[in-house]
């Protein structure tokens, strides 16, 4: 096996690369954003965790209507509700009564806290994974289409076939950065 010799660049490739790389988004931008839209950020994670946590002070509030209809007359199956409400039988022989209830109940159980909760058990532990799997995905899509625009400055003898693969794959490789980073990067045209 030979070991591959350096080559000289040329200083117009260079300047070429240069402006490429001053014009795109940078790759912690790119990360970024796609953290922010895929909900990975453990900071954001952690804040409002923090936020949620004080909700088990409010209450959970139900309130209740029933209106309940039955004959005056048919004293077997009325005889419960009979003693319950004073009946006052209208015009039509029917007793019409409101029923109002109004409840409220909490759950401070969200109020004590729990090592199992804690952002290094809890939240490191479930979106530390999300988080990673999000970031290196773009930084490896990223690192590879600046690949292929380097191998597309450097490539001296103009091969059709490898010139459409490469393009095709720039393409695809943006497309990929905009789907998880949103339109952060110029849509590609490889065709």
């Amino acid at each position: 096996l030979r070991a591959a010799t350096a080559q000289a660049v040329a200083p117009r490739v260079l300047a070429a690369f240069r402006q490429l790389v001053a014009e795109e988004p940078r790759l912690e931008e790119a990360v970024d954003r796609a953290l922010g839209r895929a909900g990975a950020r453990i900071s954001d994670v952690v804040a409002a965790r923090q936020r949620s946590r004080w909700a088990g002070v409010l209450p959970t509030v139900e309130a209740t209507y029933y209106r309940y209809a039955f004959d005056a007359f048919d004293v077997r199956t009325t005889a419960f509700i009979s003693r319950l409400v004073d009946a006052d039988i209208q015009a039509d022989g029917r007793n019409v009564r409101p029923f109002w209830a109004v409840m409220g109940y909490w759950d401070l159980g969200s109020l004590i806290h729990r090592s199992a909760e804690s952002p290094i058990n809890r939240v490191g532990g479930v979106n530390a994974k999300l988080e990673w799997r999000v970031r290196s995905t773009v930084i490896n899509l990223y690192q590879e289409r600046r690949r292929l625009q380097l191998e597309r400055l450097l490539s001296r003898t103009p091969d059709p076939r490898a010139a459409l693969l490469r393009a095709l794959r720039l393409e695809e490789l943006t497309a990929h950065l905009n789907a998880l980073a949103g339109p952060l990067f110029e849509p590609m045209d490889a065709l």
